[in-house]
């Protein structure tokens, strides 16, 4: 009987060199990783999912009011008592500039206003020139003295004529009487002789009215000349007073001026804040309107955001938000929606962002609305005007 030989099955094949043999542990192993790696997917794309239709993401870019602190006048900056990033409050100091040159001015402007107001107290306190009110007292004198010659003369002239006009009576009666001879001819030549001697002192008597009132007329001309010389001398008084006057203004003024401009080396902070930035350093030379730093007002500043007219549908005022600043720490810090009240329309007044339609990061693209987004925390120190950032708004 013949034998058959039996055939083996061949040895399995030997792994290459340095890989160890497949072994039903590391088959497990392999197909756990593979599972792992399938939950993963899962939750990333359910992880996607859930911040696309859970979360409204947009972005929006930072809105503050800046403050610039500029240079009233040129000068060299002394002191920047302030750093980038502090907190200020309103009233502190913050830059001083060189002040050697305005405190020199304004001792002599102090100097000159001293002198200009002791010039002119001592010509206020100036008498009237003395022969001035000689003058005019001899003048008032002379008055006086031909008001009285002249008051007498004319008494004089009345009692002259009066007795004229007794003479004139007296001879055309005697040359009466002595027509019809009922007087003598010495009688009636007496009579003539009266008339005349009353004629000439009765011309006698006008003739010294006259001089008199001459006498009156020069005397007032004297007087008015004499108080029209006071009256020029015053008036010349008041003119130089009114020049030391004007210059005691003038020098007030530019003492005022210089004090205004010394208090204009020191600048201080016009309201509370944060130093933004500082464009000038100790030792340089600014002038006037040359920004010396830059402040922002954290009560005045707020996240601009953008959602859809359908996004903007779901909001409501103080509704909470995170968000974080593109290109800076991954951190997120959190605010609240600030609406009008009452909500503008979906279809109202849309905001198109660049020169083409804006495309929402959660939704199709579409109109963008402006949303203000406050915050609530602490404003963090690296917040710039015209920064962007990235907003997730939590659908309710």
């Amino acid at each position: 009987m013949r034998l058959r030989r039996l055939r083996t099955p061949p040895p399995p094949p030997f792994p290459p060199a340095g890989q160890r043999p497949p072994t039903p542990k590391r088959r497990l192993l392999k197909g756990g990783l593979l599972l792992v790696l399938l939950i993963g997917i899962a939750a990333l794309f359910a992880y996607y999912w859930y911040w696309q239709h859970g979360w409204i993401i947009t972005t929006g870019r930072i809105v503050a009011t800046q403050i610039r602190i500029s240079s009233p006048l040129t000068g060299r900056i002394t002191l920047i008592s302030v750093r980038e990033g502090e907190e200020v409050e309103q009233g502190q100091l913050l830059v001083k500039l060189d002040d050697t040159g305005l405190k020199a001015e304004l001792t002599r402007a102090e100097i000159r206003l001293a002198q200009a107001r002791s010039r002119l107290q001592a010509w206020q306190q100036m008498d009237l020139d003395p022969s001035l009110q000689i003058r005019v007292a001899a003048a008032q004198r002379d008055l006086d003295l031909a008001e009285e010659r002249y008051r007498k003369a004319l008494a004089m002239e009345e009692k002259a004529d009066l007795l004229r006009k007794q003479a004139q009576k007296d001879k055309e009666r005697a040359e009466r009487l002595f027509l019809l001879r009922a007087i003598t001819r010495a009688q009636w030549e007496q009579a003539l002789l009266d008339w005349k001697t009353a004629q000439a002192s009765y011309a006698a008597a006008q003739a010294e009215r006259s001089e008199a009132e001459a006498a009156v007329q020069g005397a007032r001309r004297l007087l008015a000349q004499a108080k029209a010389a006071i009256r020029h001398f015053r008036q010349q008084r008041e003119k130089e007073a009114e020049l030391l006057r004007l210059a005691v203004e003038e020098a007030t003024a530019q003492v005022a001026e210089a004090r205004s401009r010394l208090q204009q080396t020191v600048i201080y902070a016009p309201r509370s804040g944060r130093v933004l930035g500082i464009d000038r350093q100790v030792g340089e030379v600014v002038d006037p309107n040359d920004v010396i730093l830059t402040l922002i007002d954290p009560q005045e500043t707020w996240i601009e955001a953008y959602v859809s007219g359908a996004e903007l549908s779901t909001l409501h005022d103080k509704q909470p938000v995170l968000f974080s600043i593109e290109g800076g720490r991954p951190q997120k810090y959190r605010g609240q929606i600030r609406l009008p009240s009452p909500p503008p329309s979906p279809l109202e007044h849309p905001l198109r962002v660049g020169p083409q339609r804006v495309r929402s990061p959660s939704r199709l693209p579409a109109f963008l609305y402006p949303v203000k987004i406050v915050f609530t925390d602490t404003l963090p120190p690296e917040i710039r005007p015209e920064m962007f950032v990235r907003i997730w708004i939590r659908r309710e």
